[in-house]
Formats: structure tokens, sequence, C-alpha cells
């Protein structure tokens, strides 16, 4: 289902399930994630939904595993926090995004260890990034979109993980898909020299019960 006209980067609350039709194979980016031909198998067929809650608050403390963690100076900032659920036994896995663009440790189910940064981008930032043409691609830039606190169009998140040396580059944001704006991240994972892209396609799904 095509996203609400009151569903964007500053609104994703709800339910989204990943539209497999719309979406890249996952296949090349879990290889070189370094997982499993079991687990693979089953996130090929698995359903991928995700439950999001936004809001605005304090910074997150600088590790997501330690409770006693120091908790960085500065102003209250954007939070994205989900839940990604996959059918087949591979489970529910919660996520953090704190949009203030400090690095965190975090431990990730399936993911394990690892770190992640996170914040609003306009193209003009990510294009200063230097960031993969790729992650540039296919966005249709209106003035709708532009519902950061400087009228960002995009959320700009990276994964780094420990055991496997990966990094793993995200930009999240709607655009049109096939006649229908849509909720789309487009990704890069990198190890070494080694690249594999895709993109994911959302489809809404309802508000969250309260």
């Amino acid at each position: 289902m095509a996203a609400p006209a009151n569903k964007n980067l500053a609104n994703l609350g709800g339910k989204w399930v990943q539209n497999k039709t719309l979406s890249d194979p996952a296949e090349p980016v879990l290889v070189l994630q370094g997982f499993s031909w079991a687990t693979r198998t089953v996130a090929a067929v698995a359903t991928v939904s995700i439950e999001v809650e936004q809001f605005i608050g304090p910074p997150d403390p600088l590790d997501y595993t330690n409770e006693k963690s120091p908790v960085p100076e500065g102003p209250d900032c954007g939070h994205i926090n989900l839940i990604q659920s996959l059918t087949g036994g591979l489970g529910a896995q919660p996520e953090g995004r704190c949009l203030d663009g400090v690095k965190r440790k975090h431990d990730h189910p399936l993911f394990g260890e690892g770190e992640n940064v996170a914040f609003w981008a306009s193209r003009e930032k990510l294009e200063e990034l230097g960031v993969d043409e790729f992650l540039l691609e296919d966005w249709e830039e209106g003035e709708e979109e532009q519902v950061g606190p400087n009228k960002e169009c995009f959320v700009y998140n990276t994964s780094t993980s420990t055991k496997n040396g990966w990094l793993a580059t995200q930009v999240w944001g709607f655009t049109y898909v096939e006649g229908e704006r849509r909720y789309v991240r487009r990704i890069v994972v990198t190890k070494g020299a080694e690249r594999a892209a895709m993109v994911q396609v959302w489809d809404w799904a309802h508000e969250l019960k309260k």
C-alpha cells in the first residue's frame, strides 16, 4: 500500500511491511555481511515488517549495550526506534536511531556488535560526504518531503560490524515507485574492495495501537 499523505520522515510512526516485489533481492548484501546459506534462504522468503516509534527527546547514551554509558551533551533531537520482525523463525530485533550525528555502540541480535551514526541530510550534504552514487539515484524531492529541522529530505545512517568488518550506508526517504509514493531505503554495503547494493520499498500497514 502506498504511503498515506501524512506519512513522511518526520512522521514514520506505525507498521510498515517490505514489498518484496518492488524491492531488490537481499542475497548479495547478506552474503557480504557473512550470513549463512540457511539464514539467507529463510530471509529470502520471510515477510519483513517494522513497527516504528518516532519522537523528539534527549540524546541516547553512547553505548546502547551499557546501562551506565554516558549521555552526550546536546539539545533534544529526533529518535526513530523500531522493531524489525521476520517470519520463519528469525524473530524480532529492536533498533534505535538517534538523529544527532553522534557515533554509538550497539549489539544487534542478528548483526552483532558494531557502531551506528544517524542524522538528517540534504542532497547537498550527501554529495559533500561523497556517498556512493547509488544512494542518490531515483529520488523525487518535492517540497512536501522537506520535513527535516532544516528542510532536509533524507535520513542518513551508517552501521559498522565489529566482527565481520563491513560498513552499511543507508539513505531513507520518500519517492514515487510505479506511480505511488512510497517509503524507500537505498543501501550500500562494503567490505574492503567488495560492494553490494539494494533498494528496499515499504508498504504502509497501519498505525500502532496505543
